[in-house]
């Protein structure tokens, strides 16, 4: 068998073995949101709820739905972002959740 440079090692037919997401079943809220905070899951699962267009969520619809203060959302989404979990769309105040 051959290696790849990534230190993989390709099956006779050429083929590289690659390791994937465990059939994305538990997608990100099973994978990254694990480590993530209380208030960055509530935020997260309160965007997926209500969710209904591509330009994302208003701040103030995940206020009202989560009952949290707007300066626990803008931490509970920075810390989404940085998870890769989610993103901002029109404006900082509009997140969108990644599946």
């Amino acid at each position: 068998m051959a290696t790849s440079a990534y230190g993989q090692q390709a099956r006779s037919g050429g083929d590289v073995v690659m390791g994937g997401t465990g059939g994305h079943a538990a997608g990100v809220a099973g994978g990254l949101l694990a480590e993530a905070s209380r208030e960055a899951r509530l935020v997260y699962s309160t965007i997926k709820a209500v969710s209904d267009s591509s330009e994302g969520v208003h701040y103030n619809v995940i206020r009202n739905k989560s009952q949290l203060s707007v300066d626990v959302i803008s931490k509970a989404v920075a810390e989404l972002m940085g998870l890769g979990a989610a993103y901002t769309t029109v404006d900082e105040y509009h997140v969108v959740a990644i599946d």
